[in-house]
């Protein structure tokens, strides 16, 4: 199992905090991991439950059953809570279970650690809800919040976690560790890697580990590109080869609304990713990022809906050369 230490790789502050938080057998009641897309927040938090829970000395020592079973994201004391799919915010309902569900004593070891994915999108309601086992929690309990930004919690919320900010490395700090973590690839896939996935290093493991989502990104920022720059003619041919796989061309429209969220990012001043999507941001305003998004979702919309490929391919591409000339 990976220490922090390999997880936060560039993440020196935040590797100080979390092993000082847990040093001697210590454990805080609640920690709020905050960082951007993909940073890999869910990775550090899975691995701090496996820290609390463990049952060996160099904790987590990976080899005790406790450790196994959070490996395989099957312990019974690791509970990860998040949004439903297809729902827009996180609800007061689903806070509420996970509430009652606290106060049941562990079934296996000293703590139950429940793992609260994007906090951030819960509404004012559901952030009430969770204040009130946060104010008093149960000795048993440990919440491992994660979220974009804390600004986005109530500041009752904030009062009682222990913040633990974490940031993308580079992509050329990104592209430096890729061949220990995902050995036998080529160079030209790690930096492919490394660049689309701006320095993220979950995402480009995950690119590296499927061949399918690295070609999906490169699609999305290609598709992103023609559409700023080049001809209809030219996009369109982009779109027609995505008409024989639908589930394909479903992978690169989600993939095209990361692209277009990072130049927004860009646009409003953030350092998200390398030099080429930040000369992209230049030639685009942040209305047509806006409109570019809304486009890309109908046509979402539409495709899960089996409404013929090419006939969603070649309305997307009209709408988004259009949105292109608003200014």
């Amino acid at each position: 199992m990976q220490q922090i230490s390999e997880i936060l790789l560039f993440n020196d502050n935040a590797k100080k905090m979390l092993g000082a938080l847990l040093a001697n057998g210590r454990v805080p009641h609640a920690v709020l991991l905050e960082g951007p897309e993909k940073c890999g927040k869910t990775v550090c938090a899975k691995q701090v439950a496996a820290r609390i829970l463990c049952e060996g000395e160099n904790r987590p020592c990976g080899s005790c059953i406790s450790c196994k079973k959070a490996a395989q994201n099957s312990h019974p004391d690791i509970i990860t809570v998040e949004k439903e799919a297809g729902k827009q915010q996180f609800s007061v309902e689903l806070v509420r279970t996970m509430r009652d569900d606290a106060y049941i004593m562990p079934n296996e070891s000293r703590y139950k650690v429940f793992i609260v994915r994007n906090a951030h999108e819960m509404n004012a309601n559901a952030q009430n809800a969770l204040l009130k086992i946060l104010e008093e929690p149960p000795q048993h309990c440990v919440f491992i919040l994660t979220a974009v930004s804390r600004t986005r919690l109530l500041p009752t919320i904030m009062s009682r976690v222990v913040t633990v900010g974490l940031s993308h490395p580079s992509p050329q700090e990104c592209l430096e560790v890729l061949p220990q973590l995902v050995p036998n690839k080529s160079q030209d896939d790690y930096l492919r890697a490394a660049q689309i996935s701006a320095g993220s290093l979950e995402m480009a493991v995950q690119m590296l580990e499927d061949g399918q989502r690295l070609e999906a990104w490169s699609r999305a920022q290609e598709i992103v590109e023609t559409a700023v720059m080049k001809s209809e003619y030219e996009l369109l041919t982009l779109f027609t080869a995505l008409e024989k796989d639908r589930e394909f061309m479903l992978e690169v429209l989600a993939d095209v609304k990361q692209v277009l969220a990072w130049l927004l990012l860009c646009k409003k001043g953030c350092s998200v990713s390398d030099k080429k999507y930040a000369e992209l941001a230049a030639k685009i305003t942040a209305l047509q990022v806006v409109k570019f998004v809304d486009i890309i979702e109908w046509a979402q919309s539409l495709a899960r809906q089996n409404v013929s490929a090419s006939v969603v391919l070649s309305s997307v591409c009209a709408k988004l050369k259009n949105a292109a000339q608003i200014s």
